[in-house]
């Protein structure tokens, strides 16, 4: 423990804490141009597929597909009630995936599409691949094939094989999201995949299977093969708020309570890791106006514009002579300015927890936390492979107000980090904005930042590595009317 003058390591603003990571990108896709010489839609199978094969459509001499069976260019805007007529277009509202996808048929077939790669660099550690994906039928070619007026869930599966020994280096089963108006309507879930790689292993293939006895169709499109030498699972939470699970999935929830965020048993083989978070209405919108993070017995608490507590006694910044630590890690402190701070918790040379805050916004960030620590997460962050479940281990993909509720602290059982109670408490549940504040909220919007100027603040961020960056920025700015957020790193 500590004594009651407490000391956060101060950090000038261009400390870096984590060894540079190296990412290599070895694929990445659209699939908005096909070949020179190939239009979509001249090998028409049904009302939407063409059945030119793959590696003939997007195949390069450096990245050539192989496939079992027929894989389909998939044409997303087109017609699902006749090939001459548009009486009824295939609805895509997220407007996710442009023009083209690529699909595979998952009931009676065993539909497969790969690349291979050779990697020769020995510090790419983690093969990694990002993708959309989406369940959709099609009229014709065999279809209809989801049962009337239903969208099941899209199922695929990524394997990654070493060609040398014809083995099986990792599995992992990807299940999007249900519950479309109907089956002829895109409901697209982006998808992260990590497989630690031994670096022996040199000639690989990266390959998408359809998973059979899952019936109907699915599609796939925007992926990305990547590799890195440490893992590159970063969730977080901040911003309107804005969460991002374990897999690279973005959720919003405007639930007023505090929050579970993740409980991670035994994380480094001593003690267990617990966030919460404390979330605060304003008007018809959310944030995170605390933060508070337990190692073993020790407890920091982070609040608004940095002001912060370590084991219940408030803090007074200090210096790298005498930096203190949680549960025997240590805390450095960023202070950016007066309204932005950074807290990094390091865990190791490649792993990192930062908590920020913007004026009375807090954000929470995992960076490159590895399965050895993480491996048995829970919360509402998800579980280490991207699951949304509940407290039971129910998936609760597609109600994540639901999620937000079962994942309310329950002090009884999860304990109460915060040093003051607000209300409300479990088992009152978390308030959501209501139909009158929505309301309210749009007409002082309309008044206070304008779409054109929430764009403008956020414009450096478009073509961010992550897509949803700007879109966020622009959400925020809009919410708070506050255009200051666009340059805070806030999310």
């Amino acid at each position: 423990m500590f004594s009651s003058k407490i000391l956060i390591g101060l950090a000038s603003t261009s400390t870096t804490f984590l060894t540079q990571a190296l990412e290599v990108t070895f694929y990445e896709n659209d699939f908005e141009t096909p070949n020179a010489g190939q239009v979509v839609g001249q090998t028409r199978c049904g009302t939407n597929l063409d059945l030119t094969p793959i590696n003939t459509m997007y195949g390069t001499p450096q990245n050539t597909f192989g496939q079992v069976n027929t894989v389909e260019t998939v044409m997303i805007s087109d017609c699902w009630d006749s090939d001459s007529t548009c009486n009824t277009p295939y609805d895509n509202p997220q407007g996710i995936g442009g023009n083209y996808a690529i699909g595979m048929l998952r009931d009676g077939e065993d539909d497969k599409l790969w690349l291979d790669f050779m990697v020769t660099d020995d510090d790419i550690l983690f093969f990694n691949a990002d993708l959309d994906i989406s369940a959709i039928d099609v009229r014709g070619c065999g279809g209809p094939f989801s049962p009337a007026g239903v969208q099941l869930p899209p199922v695929f599966q990524i394997n990654l094989i070493d060609l040398d020994t014809d083995t099986i280096i990792g599995t992992q089963t990807l299940t999007g999201l249900a519950g479309a108006p109907n089956q002829w309507t895109y409901k697209w879930q982006h998808k992260t995949v990590v497989f630690n790689r031994n670096p022996s292993q040199t000639n690989l293939r990266a390959r998408i299977d359809a998973v059979l006895g899952s019936s109907g169709y699915a599609v796939f499109d925007n992926i990305r093969i990547w590799g890195t030498d440490t893992d590159p699972r970063t969730p977080e939470m901040g911003g309107d708020p804005h969460l991002k699970s374990w897999s690279g999935e973005w959720f919003d929830y405007q639930g007023e309570c505090d929050l579970k965020l993740l409980h991670a048993p035994s994380f480094d083989g001593f003690h267990d890791l617990d966030i919460h978070v404390r979330t605060t209405l304003r008007r018809d919108y959310s944030f995170i106006s605390s933060a508070a993070l337990r190692i073993g017995d020790d407890v920091f608490v982070l609040g608004s514009y940095g002001d912060h507590a370590l084991n219940g006694v408030d803090g007074a910044l200090g210096t790298d002579a005498m930096i203190p630590k949680v549960g025997g890690y240590q805390i450095y402190h960023t202070p950016v300015n007066k309204k932005r701070h950074t807290y990094d918790i390091i865990l190791s040379e490649n792993e990192n927890i930062t908590l920020t805050t913007f004026k009375d916004w807090v954000s929470v960030k995992i960076l490159h936390g590895d399965e050895e620590r993480f491996g048995n997460v829970s919360g509402l962050m998800g579980n280490f492979h991207g699951e949304m479940v509940s407290r039971n281990g129910t998936n609760l993909h597609d109600d994540i107000n639901a999620l937000g509720q079962d994942w309310q602290v329950q002090p009884a059982q999860d304990g109460n980090l915060f040093h003051t109670v607000r209300a409300p408490q479990y088992p009152e549940l978390c308030r959501l904005p209501t139909a009158a504040t929505k309301m309210a909220a749009r007409r002082l919007g309309e008044t206070v930042v304008t779409m054109e100027a929430a764009e403008a603040a956020c414009a450096h961020l478009e073509g961010a590595a992550d897509a949803h960056t700007f879109k966020f920025c622009v959400y925020d700015v809009l919410a708070s009317g506050d255009l200051e957020l666009a340059q805070s790193g806030a999310m």
